[in-house]
């Protein structure tokens, strides 16, 4: 089908040369409009937008913990690059919270696709391996995700200032943000899952071509990332309704290339140990809830929203946090008016966008509810609420007001959270507080048992082990013990209820044989939510208590 042409919007977005107000603030306005709406500007605001996204990820990720995902995900790729395996030593293969032993991790990763790891240790081998440098990594995608959406957005809407206000919305949004702030693979993923659709949308004129290129960063992706599904899923349904007259089985016989190639060198790999694969993959799938059907939509919606908007958006805290919920009901008023409007409903792109952001809700409803999920529906959100934003613009004077008055307020709430976080600061003043603690306290054979997040600041080369039953499985006995938000407020609850001769094991320890030397609960600094939560450090007695 051709691609589609500029007078399917021409009643959306009517000629910028509308008359506005001559007078205040409707003519400041129309001033702003007009200079964002030239085509020549594009390419500037589009790099406008993209460096202050980046500058705002850089200073989260300078200001925030981490935690003890981003530690397991560094292990693999600094063990490649110093001992030449790629082992996740940092967590005790006893200390997993929800199998109680992982075989084989200290020599081999199999549970975690290699895309991210081998990428880590390339980069770790020009840089180094610090937090901060782990973390440029999904900063150097978010911007790879802010281009690819904004071409694929123009191209379907075949209007730039649609696509610019989409990708302004999903650089300022604080999940966005926070995501390319974070040391894990999801960033990358969302970011690939784009790049592969926009790169098909460039190259689509020679179709073979086209779907080759998408289709190796599709497999690139899917390496990196089961999740990898989100992108794959949109490409598909796109070259399914524009092109589907194109596909041929030469082409897709090419297309599987890719996937065949990475396929048998990660077989290479799993052929040195297949055992310890089926190993790791049975303790993955011990945490719960990782996949699961809703066989009830309406109770698998509610759990969606609960679970993962939940907390994310504030729905279920109180005030100041709860105003996130005007966020949530701008995706949901713009998804409203896009699915009752028949003007808006029958145009070809928010068809398709609407189809996917439920298609792509459906997938994350089977999925884990954790917020870093929320990367691979947030695109779409910002799209639809782009569109409908563009079509009440030219309605009446009314509306522009209506819509420049929600888009500030949601800019200013996504702002002010991602400032907040900046401000507040955990990773100094509770991170490097307790971790210079530690540096003053120990010596270089001291086991330090604790979440495996330490390791950025103490090392992976052994003195810090992450293993939450505090040695019951491995019979190792740490000089030093850091109880943090995770160990303290659900790992050990956990084993309480699931374990209790581990939760046994963890009260005697406390009780007896290690003292209190360290507690941030006392201090001044203020505690908002879980990550900055406070730390405890435990010494091991010279003589335990009877």
């Amino acid at each position: 089908m051709a691609d589609l042409s500029s007078s399917q919007y021409e009643t959306l977005i009517p000629d910028q040369e509308e008359s506005l107000d001559d007078h205040g603030l409707a003519q400041r306005i129309k001033t702003v409009v007009s200079f964002l709406s030239d085509k020549r500007h594009a390419p500037y605001i589009l790099s406008a937008v993209i460096l202050f996204s980046i500058l705002l990820s850089i200073e989260v990720a300078r200001t925030r913990r981490p935690w003890c995902d981003e530690a397991w995900f560094a292990s693999p790729a600094y063990n490649l690059d110093h001992h030449g395996v790629m082992g996740m030593t940092v967590l005790d293969p006893h200390g997993f919270v929800f199998a109680p032993y992982v075989e084989g991790i200290g020599r081999f990763t199999y549970w975690v696709m290699p895309g991210y790891l081998l990428l880590q240790a390339a980069w770790y081998k020009l840089v180094g391996l610090s937090l901060f440098s782990m973390r440029a990594i999904s900063i150097f995608w978010s911007a790879v995700a802010l281009w690819s959406w904004f071409i694929a957005v123009r191209w379907l809407t075949s209007d730039a200032r649609i696509a610019l206000l989409a990708a302004f919305l999903l650089g300022t949004e604080q999940h966005f943000v926070l995501s390319a702030a974070t040391g894990r693979m999801d960033m990358m993923c969302a970011a690939l899952g784009l790049l592969s659709l926009t790169l098909y949308i460039l190259l689509r004129q020679r179709f073979a071509l086209a779907l080759f290129v998408a289709a190796c960063v599709s497999a690139i992706n899917l390496f990196t990332h089961p999740n990898a599904i989100f992108g794959m899923l949109a490409l598909a349904f796109v070259v399914l309704v524009f092109d589907r007259e194109h596909v041929s089985l030469p082409a897709l016989l090419l297309a599987i290339c890719p996937f065949l190639l990475l396929g048998t060198l990660w077989g290479l790999y799993v052929a040195r140990a297949p055992q310890l694969l089926v190993a790791q993959l049975q303790a993955q799938a011990k945490i719960p809830h990782r996949l699961e059907i809703p066989w009830n939509p309406w109770k698998g919606f509610g759990q969606e929203m609960l679970e993962r908007y939940g907390s994310a958006y504030g729905l279920t805290t109180r005030f100041p946090a709860s105003l996130g919920r005007i966020i949530v009901a701008l995706y949901a008023a713009a998804i409203g008016t896009a699915l009752v409007i028949p003007q808006l409903r029958k145009q070809r792109a928010t068809m398709i966008l609407l189809i996917l952001t439920g298609a792509s809700f459906a997938l994350l409803m089977c999925l884990q509810k954790n917020w870093y999920y929320l990367i691979f529906i947030i695109p779409y959100y910002t799209a639809i609420v782009a569109i409908i934003s563009g079509w009440l613009w030219h309605r009446s004077a009314n509306f522009r007001f209506v819509v420049a008055s929600l888009l500030g307020l949601v800019t200013v709430l996504h702002l002010g959270i991602v400032g907040a976080r900046i401000v507040h600061n955990d990773y100094r003043s509770r991170y490097l507080a307790a971790t210079n603690y530690l540096k003053r306290n120990t010596k270089p054979n001291d086991l330090i048992m604790g979440s495996g997040e330490l390791a950025f600041e103490l090392g992976f080369d052994g003195q810090v082990l992450d293993d939450s039953r505090l040695g019951f499985l491995s019979g190792k006995r740490p000089k030093f013990i850091v109880v943090e938000s995770l160990y303290g407020n659900f790992w050990f609850p956990w084993y309480s209820v699931h374990e209790p001769a581990t939760h046994r094991h963890i009260v005697d320890l406390f009780t007896h044989q290690y003292e209190l030397v360290y507690d941030q609960t006392g201090d001044r600094y203020p505690t908002y939510g879980f990550s900055d939560r406070p730390y405890q450090i435990l010494k091991r007695r010279a003589v335990p208590l009877q």
